[in-house]
């Protein structure tokens, strides 16, 4: 009898905690934004598309629309339209977008880019779009010192340049791995220059 109770009790533990999560997962994503004709946040939720698994959030959630739903009415929100977007996905990680027209010199077209990394003065981005019909993507990161670009995908000239000023840095760059390792490297940078500014 033992048995049964305790058999029963974990069968209904793991159906209440995959209930809870499934329902997580099939629901809208919590999200917020902001129009560019207004300071108003927008609370909201989003649908959020995916590829073959419902719990692996694509692009495509924010690349030309937004498909909010707020007491059971749809509506789409052309990406152009917007200033920011906030996107909890379904991992719960907060996501955050800025419009392309901040930086008119990458000639995006009112794209989102999703804010990776934001320092006292560096600014790095991704840019997401579809390589196909199947829900695939490809990526192009960006870096920005205030309003210079620094690094375009592999194109780096310009960050090593500024690198070479510090030549410690300049070895960590060449040996990065992880993304982690290179928002460190551009915390130290900002540090060294600030110093270097202050003499």
């Amino acid at each position: 009898m033992k048995k049964i109770l305790t058999l029963l009790s974990i069968l209904s533990f793991a159906f209440l905690f995959s209930q809870e999560e499934t329902e997580y997962i099939n629901n809208p994503l919590p999200a917020k934004y902001v129009l560019k004709t207004s300071k108003d946040t927008i609370n909201t939720h989003i649908v959020g598309s995916y590829a073959f698994k419902k719990n692996h959030f694509t692009a495509d959630t924010f690349l030309k629309n937004i498909k909010t739903e707020n007491d059971e009415v749809k509506t789409k929100v052309p990406v152009e339209t917007i200033k920011y977007l906030e996107i909890t996905d379904f991992d719960r990680k907060v996501r955050k977008f800025i419009n392309s027209d901040r930086f008119p010199e990458l000639k995006l077209g009112s794209r989102m880019l999703e804010v990776l990394f934001q320092g006292k003065r560096t600014l790095v981005l991704r840019e997401e779009y579809n390589v196909n019909i199947y829900g695939n993507t490809g990526a192009t990161y960006y870096t920005f010192d205030k309003r210079e670009l620094l690094k375009k995908g592999g194109k780096d000239k310009v960050l090593k340049e500024r690198l070479e000023k510090y030549p410690d840095l300049l070895e960590r760059y060449k040996r990065i791995k992880k993304d982690a390792e290179y928002y460190e490297l551009l915390t130290d940078y900002e540090k060294k220059l600030e110093a270097s500014l202050s003499l």
